[in-house]
């Protein structure tokens, strides 16, 4: 069973890199991690780290995230009746690179896919700043970055890049996500 982690503004750049997984994995057994990171837009010293629970921000914008995630869900639902696919959903107070990182250490997570871009989708730029804060902070587990056009065909040619700088070695256990796709 692979446990996949899909990271989501809600954007639909996001919602394309969920359904290219979706499609991409249609035929294993997996479990969906659906990850949305939120924070307070006013931050001040006093809920710098710690968020001021019960506060009327900070309760909006924890409802958003899990209101989100709920529609989310509920159009995988109606549009993915796999009995092989099982969804977990996770709301985290967080930048978007630690909600990552903590949802790794508590989860047996085999890839990341994550979209390109987030849901400013410019067109002059090719990643996105949470997908490049990404890529720099998560070394343990391998990541498929999905762009903004890409739709996977069934039966088709699969064509991955694997990037590398060339500077360290790379084990076969890294690239058994690409081989097995």
């Amino acid at each position: 069973m692979k446990n996949i982690l899909v990271p989501t503004d809600f954007s639909i750049i996001a919602l394309n890199a969920l359904n290219y997984a979706l499609s991409l994995f249609e035929e294993d057994k997996c479990t969906f991690y659906l990850l949305n990171a939120f924070q307070q837009n006013e931050i001040s010293t006093h809920n710098l780290f710690h968020p001021d629970l019960g506060k009327t921000t900070y309760e909006q914008t924890k409802n958003g995230s899990e209101t989100g995630l709920k529609k989310l869900m509920d159009g995988i639902v109606i549009k993915n009746d796999n009995s092989n696919h099982d969804f977990e959903m996770i709301s985290s107070y967080n930048t978007l690179g630690e909600a990552v990182k903590q949802t790794l250490e508590n989860n047996d997570i085999s890839i990341i896919i994550i979209g390109t871009q987030g849901e400013t989708n410019s067109k002059n730029v090719l990643f996105g700043s949470n997908t490049v804060n990404i890529i720099n902070k998560i070394k343990n587990c391998q990541l498929l970055l999905v762009p903004p056009d890409s739709i996977f065909k069934k039966n088709t040619k699969k064509e991955l890049v694997y990037a590398t700088n060339f500077l360290s070695p790379f084990k076969y256990k890294e690239l058994e996500s690409l081989i097995s796709i």
